[in-house]
């Protein structure tokens, strides 16, 4: 399994904008419209885009596993 997929670079324009690739944007359903929220970790060194709806659904998949949990306890 790798660890990192490299999708190609982007420019950032005069008005900060980016264009994703392609490929990525094909992997990973993405699609005009589409809300991405984009986050930074503590050392300011890389960049996250993360899909909205896609972090919604691992907030209520962790969610229902935590219901689970709670069942067994």
């Amino acid at each position: 399994m790798r660890m990192v997929d490299f999708y190609g670079s982007v420019t950032v324009g005069e008005r900060g904008q980016i264009a994703l690739p392609s490929k990525l944007r094909r992997e990973l359903g993405i699609q005009a419209g589409d809300k991405i929220l984009v986050t930074c970790g503590p050392e300011k060194k890389i960049i996250h885009l993360i899909k909205a709806d896609m972090l919604a659904e691992m907030f209520d998949e962790w969610e229902t596993l935590r219901k689970r949990i709670r069942e067994k306890e």
